[in-house]
């Protein structure tokens, strides 16, 4: 959002495009014009009966650890506080391409915190397509059963670039 470039028209645009869910730019709630331009986006993508997903750089599990927790709920709270109850408001980032143990499980721990102060929005994990950890089959399988069931998360995203060979 603090690029003066980057404007409310980008939301016209997914909307021709098919989109009805799109994450939208970072927003630093400590910067009152990203903040405004993010209700803008916000309000433009009610109208155009869309939702969207904030990266607020908060509630992620990036340094979500068990001894950090607390401090990432109430960083959490405070970004929440801000967008709650908007209509057009789907949820929050929690973050991208978890790639060891220790990062699924603070993004188990980021997703539940986040369930937790907002049980009405869906957070937004996305894992990559072939390489999020664990590797197997079978544990990939394990862990998504546990994320499930100690989050309340109902979807994950899997990103996959293949299909896109060749433009």
């Amino acid at each position: 959002m603090s690029d003066e470039n980057y404007t409310v028209k980008e939301v016209d645009r997914w909307h021709e495009c098919g989109f009805n869910v799109m994450m939208a730019g970072v927003t630093n709630i400590n910067d009152e014009n990203q903040v405004k331009k993010t209700f803008e986006f916000l309000d433009r993508a009610q109208e155009l009966g869309m939702k969207l997903i904030l990266d607020c750089e908060e509630g992620t599990y990036w340094g979500c650890t068990a001894d950090r927790a607390e401090g990432e709920e109430k960083k959490f709270r405070r970004v929440y506080e801000v967008f709650k109850g908007h209509p057009a408001l789907f949820g929050f980032h929690a973050g991208d391409e978890p790639s060891d143990e220790g990062d699924l499980d603070n993004a188990i721990r980021a997703v539940g915190i986040q369930k937790k102060v907002a049980p009405e929005l869906t957070p937004y994990l996305n894992l990559m397509g072939g390489g999020t950890y664990p590797k197997s089959k079978e544990k990939l399988v394990a862990w998504m059963k546990r994320y499930k069931e100690e989050t309340g998360a109902k979807m994950v995203c899997f990103d996959l670039y293949s299909q896109m060979i060749n433009d």
